[in-house]
């Protein structure tokens, strides 16, 4: 199916299934291997509106500070967006493949990669406060303005009764923190996933210096970026909070962040914690067989 996809396009290529969690992705390759670009098949939960901001953000994004990002990369004579009939309209595309490793995983990340992360945050969210679409204002679960939402709808998932009081637990304390900054909270476009599985590493040293999956794209607090960032790192090998202080630095002299902002920082890291826990459980139990 994917072939015949990538046909609509005028790419005839060797394809290889790559992971999502929402969406269906495909490495088009030539024959002898080489990388064409990512063929993406979105959920049909999106719009072809917010596919369209998605695109036009990696484009900005790029022009605007140089990052690398995975931009629409429509063969000529193709459509940016195709229209597939599969029992339902679903939309593909053909994105730019970028190449370098990620920081997927729970292994050691370097001091450079991590100050290199907080810039990078930083640098998009630079980039995105210049940026506007009707595709962006959209309710995501993964919103931080709605994490509180998404803790109460989808914590019946976390069986385990302790492990569910301590989730509940610990999001209330940080949504109320939060909820009293909120209104000092500056809001814009965010990419809203700047996390292992989605920053390239490029360069000898293997910094982070692209982005890709602009999946999550929305309008949200600014600060929700590097809470997205700094969470996705305390997961890796030997780290606790303190050793984040070097992404929320380089973040900070990119886009200096307001008293509110770092009061509400570490409560939102904790709420995208608990986000993912629930989400993370709810996606298990409605695709268990999913490898």
């Amino acid at each position: 199916q994917a072939r015949q996809i990538a046909a609509r396009f005028r790419v005839d290529a060797q394809v290889a299934e790559l992971g999502s969690q929402q969406d269906a992705n495909f490495l088009l390759s030539t024959a002898a291997g080489d990388p064409i670009g990512v063929l993406k098949i979105a959920n049909p939960a999106f719009s072809r509106a917010e596919l369209e901001a998605q695109d036009a953000a990696a484009a900005f994004i790029d022009a605007a500070e140089k990052i690398r990002t995975a931009t629409n990369i429509a063969p000529e004579g193709s459509e940016p967006i195709a229209e597939i009939d599969s029992g339902g309209i679903l939309f593909a595309r053909i994105i730019r493949f970028l190449p370098g490793g990620t920081l997927s995983g729970a292994g050691y990340v370097r001091p450079a990669q991590i100050a290199a992360l907080g810039d990078l945050a930083g640098r998009t969210c630079r980039a995105l406060a210049a940026f506007d679409h009707p595709g962006v204002d959209r309710v995501l679960q993964w919103d931080l303005r709605h994490s509180m939402r998404t803790v109460d709808v989808l914590i019946r998932h976390v069986t385990d009764p302790h492990r569910r009081d301590a989730v509940e637990s610990a999001a209330g304390a940080a949504w109320r923190v939060v909820a009293d900054l909120a209104d000092d909270l500056p809001v814009q476009v965010i990419h809203g996933d700047i996390t292992g599985d989605n920053v390239v590493c490029g360069g000898p040293e293997a910094l982070p210096d692209g982005l890709i999956d602009f999946g999550d794209l929305m309008r949200s607090w600014t600060v929700a970026e590097l809470a997205v960032a700094v969470a996705t790192l305390l997961r890796h090998e030997g780290f606790e909070p303190a050793t984040t202080l070097a992404a929320i630095q380089a973040f900070h002299a990119v886009r200096p962040l307001g008293p509110a902002e770092v009061e509400a920082l570490w409560p939102l890291v904790v709420l995208r914690a608990a986000v993912l826990v629930v989400s993370g459980n709810h996606q298990s139990s409605i695709d268990a067989g999913n490898d």
